[in-house]
């Protein structure tokens, strides 16, 4: 929810009445359309590295247990999501060759992070990252300058994963949110707005809108733990 927020109000100029207009409930269900479509072939790489990669690790992380038939799955995953890739080309007006390099880049990336031993998959986590918070933003916005904008947006957040996925494998196995998460968060959005400040003062509503949301997650999962 905070990039579609982040990413609609970035479509309308910083206008938080936007949120209140009918045309919101459309780009939500845009929005979580996208998410479906991408999340089709990002689980790809998660099936590869359950059912190949982690035959060569010593401490794997799985997400699938049943890999007697994951060529069938993976074949499966790709013919859904171009068929969802055609229907959104139909229905939303989306530029299909765009989508369609996008998740080409994406799988290389998950490739060469399957590739990479564990010590050294924290580069292209990072990478991984960036394409799942982007690819919203990058499917209805046009313009250059507003993309980069929002890229500028995402870091916050893009960072405070990164960091996070190095402290789980290097320092703590623990995966529960923690203050960690909170300071990270606090920290880089805080940095991040002096940017925006300067370079997209009408985007100030967005950044605050969407980490407030995604703070406001990691609040309630910290106490809840506690």
């Amino acid at each position: 929810m905070p990039m579609i927020v982040m990413t609609y109000l970035s479509l309308n100029n910083g206008s938080i009445l936007a949120l209140f207009n009918v045309e919101f409930a459309f780009f939500v269900s845009l929005s979580l359309f996208v998410y479906f479509t991408f999340f089709t072939l990002y689980e790809i790489g998660y099936v590869i590295n359950d059912c190949v990669t982690t035959k060569y690790e010593s401490r794997p992380t799985l997400r699938y247990n049943k890999c007697d038939y994951w060529r069938y799955l993976v074949f499966s995953k790709i013919l859904l999501f171009i068929f969802l890739t055609l229907f959104a080309s139909v229905t939303f007006r989306v530029n299909i060759f765009a989508i369609f390099f996008y998740a080409a880049v994406t799988l290389l990336i998950f490739m060469a992070h399957n590739g990479l031993s564990v010590q050294d998959r924290s580069v292209t986590y990072f990478w991984l990252q960036f394409m799942r918070l982007m690819i919203l933003p990058y499917t209805v916005i046009h313009d250059i300058y507003a993309l980069l904008i929002m890229i500028l947006l995402v870091f916050p957040e893009l960072f405070r994963r990164g960091v996070r996925y190095m402290r789980i494998k290097y320092l703590s196995q623990d995966r529960k949110f923690s203050t960690f998460d909170l300071k990270a968060s606090l920290i880089s959005t805080f940095l991040v707005g002096i940017f925006i400040c300067k370079f997209a003062f009408h985007l100030v509503p967005a950044l605050i809108i969407g980490y407030a949301i995604i703070i406001a997650g990691i609040i309630i999962s910290i106490l809840l733990r506690a």
